[in-house]
């Protein structure tokens, strides 16, 4: 009797999964945009070192962090006036990148102080690819699940080639593995609305 009843829960879950992901299609507008503002700040971090300008490097990603996070909650407070209601699957994929943010920050304005700075890309990498693999898995998506493969693979390389221009290769991964798959689910999305949509 209480194995039918754990059976009938399990189905009941994933009955809630499959509605949730069927409602709620990702517009990936949060990927393209911490995508490009990560990317802005490592290329003003690279003109300022090239040309010899003096800038607080902490100063200039609390911005990037700030207004990524405004960023965020913009394309959240549209998409709640369009689908009125928050599916399971929605504050599934805000947990995750809420609490990927709150690792992200903790390395990076933490870790900047304490540990070596050429490994903090390495880390970053390894956090984004964790966030990006279980964004997939709840999507449903494997190209999405497949690019965590390019952020961890980046962070092995990374931790074993060490070089003093990492954060390249992070602005890197990240066009590669966030920008580009965020225009997809854009594309995707845009796709998907129009059909409901006619």
């Amino acid at each position: 009797m209480e194995n039918e009843t754990i059976q009938q829960n399990l189905h009941y879950i994933k009955q809630i999964m499959a509605d949730s992901r069927q409602t709620f299609v990702d517009n990936g507008l949060g990927l393209i945009g911490w995508g490009i503002l990560c990317v802005t700040g490592i290329i003003v971090m690279y003109v300022c070192m090239l040309f010899q300008i003096s800038l607080n490097a902490l100063i200039l990603w609390v911005a990037v962090v700030l207004a990524g996070f405004l960023w965020t909650l913009t394309i959240n407070r549209r998409l709640r006036r369009q689908y009125r209601s928050c599916t399971f699957a929605y504050k599934m994929m805000r947990a995750v990148w809420l609490v990927c943010s709150l690792a992200l920050m903790i390395v990076g304005f933490v870790g900047f102080y304490r540990i070596d700075v050429q490994i903090l890309p390495a880390l970053f990498a390894i956090i984004m690819g964790i966030g990006i693999a279980l964004s997939g898995m709840i999507m449903g998506r494997r190209l999405i699940v497949g690019c965590a493969g390019g952020w961890w693979l980046g962070a092995i390389l990374m931790f074993l080639f060490p070089w003093k221009h990492h954060f390249l290769v992070f602005a890197g991964l990240m066009v590669v593995f966030a920008i580009l798959p965020g225009i997809a689910l854009y594309s995707s999305w845009k796709k998907e609305l129009q059909r409901k949509n006619p």
